[in-house]
């Protein structure tokens, strides 16, 4: 019997409670600048071909895409900001 490993679909984000983030804002921007000022292009696909538009938007932590909790992929290196629905920072990562 193979042996297989359940990883998570989407990828999700908690508040400063640790908590889902609800309404929350997630930026991606070019590796090692800040994400809000210098973002790079985030797709919904893993082929690349389905923009997603940014901030990207947050419900119960997830990222969401037409109602729907959604997969996120960027090309290369990146950095993170992501904020809760007051713009309070949860975190800032420069470089992923």
């Amino acid at each position: 019997m193979a042996v297989s490993t359940l990883k998570p679909t989407f990828p999700s984000f908690y508040d400063l409670e640790g908590l889902p983030l609800e309404s929350g804002k997630v930026f991606i921007g070019t590796a090692s600048t800040n994400a809000e000022t210098n973002p790079v292009t985030v797709y919904f696909d893993e082929a690349l071909t389905i923009p997603a538009a940014q901030p990207l938007q947050t419900s119960n932590g997830y990222v969401m895409k037409n109602g729907a909790p959604a997969s996120i992929y960027i090309n290369g290196s990146y950095s993170i900001t992501v904020k809760d629905k007051s713009d309070v920072i949860i975190y800032v990562k420069l470089l992923v």
